[in-house]
């Protein structure tokens, strides 16, 4: 092997050596990143549900009592199970007048829409690449199939569709965008439910 050969030869090797250096270096940014976002993601979930206009938007849209105040709602809603829940739900998210809505149903749209907005920020992370799609659905699964999928076990389909009618009413464009985001996930879940349903009637 002559002297040119040779220096080309370890050129080749020297480059091979350095790709692979910086090959192994990106793999461990990528790690490193990965764990930076998880851990991001983890904090902002946490946030998310510790704060008490989401915690208030659960148990409206769960229909169970509300026992949580805001501000200086202190003695607004006392027990909203003496309603029926569902049924001012469906109420106060479709009455397009607020003027008609009394306190209580103003205070559930000022959840409901405090909430929405809240959620809709997971749709930012996403597309600031600052949480991966996987990593969202495994925290907000729950609240996406509520918007977006079709089991009753999680929400009454009248009050699903007074809801979604407002999210669409008033232009919740993060929260429609993140539920798009999962149609293949919610149409598995379907088809899942679906299963199950017809093997309980074949029983």
């Amino acid at each position: 092997m002559g002297i040119d050969e040779w220096d080309i030869a370890i050129k080749g090797l020297t480059l091979s050596v350095v790709m692979i250096g910086a090959w192994r270096g990106f793999m461990e940014y990528r790690k490193t990143q990965d764990w930076k976002k998880a851990e991001f993601l983890a904090t902002e979930y946490k946030k998310f549900v510790d704060d008490q206009d989401v915690k208030n938007a659960f148990l409206i849209l769960d229909g169970y009592k509300i026992l949580n105040q805001i501000n200086d709602c202190t003695n607004l809603i006392k027990d909203y199970k003496r309603y029926k829940p569902i049924k001012k739900l469906i109420k106060a998210l479709s009455e397009k007048d607020s003027e008609k809505r009394d306190e209580l149903e103003e205070y559930i749209v000022l959840c409901i829409d405090r909430f929405l907005f809240k959620l809709g920020i997971f749709n930012s992370y996403i597309e600031l690449d600052l949480g991966s799609k996987e990593q969202v659905w495994s925290y907000l699964s729950y609240w996406i199939k509520l918007i977006g999928g079709s089991d009753e076990k999680i929400i009454d389909m009248k009050a699903q569709k007074a809801l979604k009618e407002f999210i669409e009413t008033y232009k919740y464009e993060s929260v429609i965008s993140l539920v798009k985001k999962y149609e293949d996930n919610l149409k598995q879940t379907t088809l899942k439910t679906i299963h199950f349903r017809t093997e309980i009637s074949l029983k």
